[in-house]
């Protein structure tokens, strides 16, 4: 039987192949979208596309070159920049030279629209930061303990002025992280935005991640601010303890003298029951839980 099959098998096979070849010698058309790019930049201007970012072109020739143009991925459509200063219309018919992708074998049927506007601008270089698009959801009991670091963390950019003057930071790729227990590393890509030119399209990232405990720390001495000079403010006590809430090891490097304490002149005399509660700097990334006691007895005197 199996003998029997392996004739059948190949007949077949080179039936298809047969069929193949003779179908794809044949004159075929295909559609394809191609976003607009441009060529030979110039280091002191810059273009700004007035018209929709991307052409459609409909495309005519043998299979066998069809299929290479139509499914050869991203197609990208190149056009020459102007040199100077100013508003202008592009005639694309006049850019075929430009993209040898499409092939001499492959003639253009059609392409919409048949020509764009663009304007000139002055280009402007600066460089800004790397903003986070991390959504972080943490398992119970664990969270942030730093910033997230990104390397680099800035970007170089250089485009038009007129859509420079609008770019703070550049984000990164939208990301979202479930049930995190451990820290993270890796790749993520920018988000760029066309016409403008970056030093880089990535950046790698660390995002510290450890187990929240809860701190306390005692002792911690009062300081007094913002008293006139003929005015005294005495507070009682004078030392308290601060709990704060943290990354287990961020916490375990915590001393007390990272930690501000302040009794404020201007807060008692607004106060009307002679008890204030006093203000608390702590380190980022850390949450303040109190203090112990949560007010202060105060009372001012003349020098």
């Amino acid at each position: 039987m199996k003998k029997k099959l392996l004739p059948i098998i190949s007949v077949v096979i080179i039936s298809i192949v047969l069929w193949g070849s003779i179908a794809l010698s044949e004159d075929y058309v295909c559609g394809i979208n191609a976003s607009v790019e441009f060529l030979k930049h110039s280091q002191e201007y810059a273009p700004v596309l007035l018209s929709d970012g991307s052409v459609y072109l409909r495309l005519k020739g043998k299979g066998w070159e069809l299929a290479k143009v139509c499914l050869g991925g991203e197609h990208k459509f190149y056009i020459t920049s102007p040199k100077n200063r100013g508003r202008y219309t592009i005639n694309l018919k006049n850019e075929f030279d430009n993209n040898p992708w499409i092939g001499s074998a492959v003639s253009v049927v059609e392409i919409v629209p048949s020509e764009i506007r663009l304007r000139i601008d002055g280009r402007v270089t600066k460089k800004v930061p790397i903003e986070k698009n991390f959504i972080l959801n943490f398992a119970p009991g664990f969270g942030l303990a730093s910033e997230i670091n990104f390397i680099p963390d800035s970007v170089i950019v250089s485009g038009p002025k007129s859509i420079l003057g609008k770019i703070e930071s550049v984000k990164t790729d939208s990301i979202k992280f479930d049930n995190v227990n451990e820290s993270l590393e890796g790749e993520v890509k920018l988000l760029l935005k066309k016409g403008v030119d970056y030093s880089t399209d990535k950046c790698s990232f660390k995002v510290d991640v450890e187990k929240i405990i809860e701190l306390e720390l005692k002792e911690i001495p009062v300081k007094v601010i913002n008293t006139p000079p003929d005015k005294e403010l005495l507070i009682f006590p004078v030392k308290v303890s601060v709990i704060v809430r943290g990354g287990l090891n961020k916490l375990g490097q915590l001393s007390k003298e990272n930690i501000i304490v302040f009794a404020d002149y201007r807060d008692a005399i607004k106060d009307n029951e002679e008890m204030i509660a006093p203000r608390v700097i702590i380190p980022k990334y850390m949450e303040l839980v109190g203090t112990s006691p949560s007010k202060l007895k105060y009372i001012i005197r003349e020098r």
